[in-house]
């Protein structure tokens, strides 16, 4: 029922099943920590904000990180390292979260990286290295909830294969942003870097495709809906290098069924296709969507987050302020005094 903080600072954890568990209405920060568990590094059904920072490492966990919750919270995490662990699980549904990722890498993970529903998101120099090789859907990122977003930026995933869609992201969906990103020797059955299906929003930006492989369409990205309303790809000066499909090496939309997506191209910057191979032959197109030329929409941007660290920072600046408008306050009414003193005693002599 009450409020709770906790703080860990410089704690090591070992040897063990689950490393952390937390569950109150209250705020969590781990710091500079490391956890080497069996099954969960850090688990909780009831939280306000999780912070974790400052060179905390997780290994070898079944779920390094397992937040499933019916309540709204926030949080953040910024550098960050995970090796050889498996899922970070968000199940946050319909009760929202707004959180950001930065500065975190996760190295040779040993199932789906990061599995995540609901909310608002931002990951923010966010490295995911294999070689992992999955069965399902999305290596790297799976990622999924009505209303949800999704911002990418300067994140690099390689080495990711998946026996389904998507081999480093798999949407469905809520919306998708990719700016300044490289997909590297990602492979999928359909999608070999990134697959969206049903998705509010989606756009690419100063990102690099680069040896993606499907086994059937989308060799870099495949984009698909289960109606046939209209919905775009907003692409801008984004590169296609060496990917290889059946059919659409780069982009491919609606292969699995009928549908409406057009990819838009900025009319000020626009895509290049080199050394793409569509395996299909002389009929095949490194992109087979329907295209046009118009003005590029971000798809999701980061959300905003009001980290307890930085209100605590603001009430400690407005005490110092309010502490030395009084004192400044003193010192003039001092003044003010001894000049009315003076002025008076002066009068006492003069009469």
């Amino acid at each position: 029922g009450n409020f709770t903080e906790v703080d860990l600072n410089s704690v090591d954890i070992m040897d063990c099943n689950t490393g952390i568990s937390f569950n109150a209405p209250g705020d969590i920060d781990i710091n500079d920590c490391t956890v080497n568990v069996t099954d969960t590094g850090f688990t909780s059904t009831l939280v306000g904000f999780i912070e974790i920072e400052n060179n905390s490492m997780f290994f070898g966990a079944t779920n390094p990180i397992h937040v499933s919750t019916t309540t709204y919270f926030q949080g953040e995490f910024d550098s960050i390292t995970f090796e050889e662990t498996g899922t970070i699980l968000f199940d946050v549904g319909t009760a929202g979260t707004n959180f950001t990722m930065s500065d975190v890498t996760i190295t040779s993970p040993t199932a789906r990286a990061i599995q995540i529903n609901g909310g608002l998101w931002g990951f923010s120099d966010v490295d995911i290295t294999g070689p992992l090789a999955i069965t399902g859907d999305g290596a790297g990122f799976h990622l999924s909830g009505v209303g949800s977003t999704y911002a990418f930026d300067d994140c690099d995933i390689s080495e990711l294969t998946t026996s389904g869609s998507g081999g480093a992201i798999y949407l469905v969906d809520g919306a998708l942003a990719l700016d300044e990103c490289n997909f590297t020797n990602c492979t999928a059955n359909t999608g070999g870097a990134v697959y969206a299906v049903d998705y509010s929003a989606f756009s690419i930006k100063d990102t690099d495709f680069e040896y993606n492989t499907a086994v059937l369409n989308g060799g870099a990205v495949d984009a698909e809906s289960s109606t046939t309303n209209g919905t775009n790809i907003y692409v801008e000066s984004t590169d296609f290098s060496s990917n290889r499909a059946y059919n659409g090496a780069a982009i491919s939309c609606c292969s699995l069924s009928v549908c409406n997506i057009t990819v838009m191209y900025n009319k000020d910057g626009t895509a290049t296709f080199e050394n793409n191979n569509n395996t299909i032959g002389s009929t095949g197109a490194d992109v087979t969507c329907q295209t046009n030329v118009g003005d590029f929409q971000t798809a999701a941007t980061d959300p905003q987050v009001d980290s307890p660290s930085t209100s605590s920072d603001w009430l400690m600046w407005l005490i110092i302020i309010l502490a030395i408008l009084l004192v400044i306050g003193l010192v003039v009414a001092a003044g003010v005094g001894v000049y009315f003193y003076k002025k008076r005693t002066a009068y006492t002599q003069i009469d």
